[in-house]
């Protein structure tokens, strides 16, 4: 399993227990969104080392998939991580899902991230040049 999230092309990571202490954080999701090294998290708790999640829905649905047992995920969410050196602002499409042991309690979250803020910033700037064009072309008949 470590194999297959490490090498995935696709940000992920592991949460272990419910203060979502970090098992394991692949190098895309390490690289482009948290930008981290990995020895600055593995091991410690995802909200102490992002405390700006706690702001944002992610902390609560983090403790809802946990206790509940229910995969959660949404498309083109707002994500801000405060990097000293960066405070990126990012959409995504994500997925926190329940790791189930072998008597079927939850011992943890796996989550997917996927980096989609230029898809949704591409269309917002469309968006904003067809509403602009119709203003023109409605000031030019004018």
């Amino acid at each position: 399993m470590r194999n297959l999230i490490m090498q995935s092309p696709v940000p992920k990571a592991i949460f272990r227990g419910n203060d979502f202490v970090i098992e394991m954080a692949n190098f895309v999701l390490l690289n482009n969104i948290w930008k981290k090294e990995e020895s600055e998290v593995q091991g410690k708790k995802l909200l102490e080392i992002f405390p700006e999640l706690n702001n944002q829905k992610y902390a609560h649905l983090l403790k809802q998939v946990y206790e509940s047992g229910n995969v959660y995920s949404e498309s083109e969410s707002l994500l801000f991580i405060d990097n000293k050196k960066y405070g990126d602002q990012y959409y995504v499409d994500f997925e926190f899902a329940p790791l189930r042991e072998s008597d079927n309690s939850i011992s943890g979250i796996r989550m997917t991230l996927i980096d989609v803020t230029e898809k949704v910033e591409a269309r917002k700037k469309s968006k904003k040049a067809r509403k602009d064009s119709v203003y023109l072309q409605k000031a030019f008949r004018s």
